[in-house]
């Protein structure tokens, strides 16, 4: 028989020992909904643990205890796609330079997407 589980409420950064955060999947993965007044506030207010609670909007799919696909929500808004990157220690030059195409893409109005 087979067994099927979806794995979620995966933590959004993780705390490097060198003090800064990384992305636990990608810098693209959307914050779940109720936890992006987490994010902000933890950003606003500089609190790096705050900020190891966010949760994302990401998944994986289990069967018989291998993982067999899995994916996540894309951030769709300029301002939280520039928030995480700053997070990450991205400067807003860096993402211009990296990222300009999709910071741009994002200001006029990419719809909700995910990947699996």
């Amino acid at each position: 028989a087979q067994k099927l589980c979806w794995v979620v409420d995966f933590p959004m950064f993780m705390l490097e020992q060198d003090g800064s955060l990384s992305s636990t999947h990608h810098p693209f993965t959307a914050p779940r909904p109720r936890d992006l007044p987490m994010l902000l506030h933890a950003v606003a207010s500089g609190d790096v643990m705050a900020l190891t609670t966010v949760l994302t909007d990401a998944y994986d799919l289990v069967c018989n205890g291998s993982e067999v696909g899995g994916g996540s929500v894309r951030i769709h808004s300029k301002d939280v796609q520039q928030t995480v990157f700053g997070v990450l220690g991205i400067s807003r030059d860096e993402q211009r330079k990296k990222f300009g195409f999709l910071l741009d893409a994002l200001e006029m109005g990419a719809p909700p997407h995910a990947g699996f």
